[in-house]
């Protein structure tokens, strides 16, 4: 084999060889800097026990709170308006689990499609930037 193939060979393994600890230096900042959703189709396991409360849960931790929805009272709270934003709120030590809207126009009463709902103090909130002097329903599901 010739010294120039030689030469050549040798700079193209010290080339693979960078190659290789740049992938694995930027493979690890990638790990350390994951955010955003991530979709795993496989079982995680070996996870530990939340300690922050943005840390992720396990089953079995969850399952120890004893505060499974069997063991809750809920209620329907709900309100009516002819203008938004139309909001309903939670009574006394409930706390809104979730919420929802509902609109309506027209002599044959035709379903507002754009309506947003959201979470506001222990209640919901509806409403519409397209319509307005109409009937809209909120309703937010109060548990305690």
């Amino acid at each position: 084999m010739s010294k120039k193939i030689k030469i050549f060979l040798a700079i193209l393994v010290i080339i693979i060889g960078l190659g290789g600890l740049y992938l694995t230096m930027n493979f690890k900042k990638v790990l350390s800097a994951v955010s955003g959703v991530i979709n795993v189709s496989a079982r995680l396991s070996g996870v530990s026990s939340p300690v922050n409360s943005n840390d992720a849960a396990t089953k079995a931790y969850v399952d120890s709170l004893n505060a499974a929805p069997s063991n809750w009272t809920c209620t329907v709270r709900s309100n009516m308006s002819n203008n938004t934003p139309v909001s309903v709120t939670c009574v006394g030590s409930e706390k809104v689990i979730n919420g929802g809207c509902e609109g309506y126009y027209g002599p044959y009463d035709t379903p507002i499609t754009n309506l947003v709902g959201f979470p506001i103090n222990q209640g919901w909130r509806c409403y519409s930037q397209s319509y307005n002097n109409v009937t809209f329903y909120v309703y937010a599901n109060c548990c305690q």
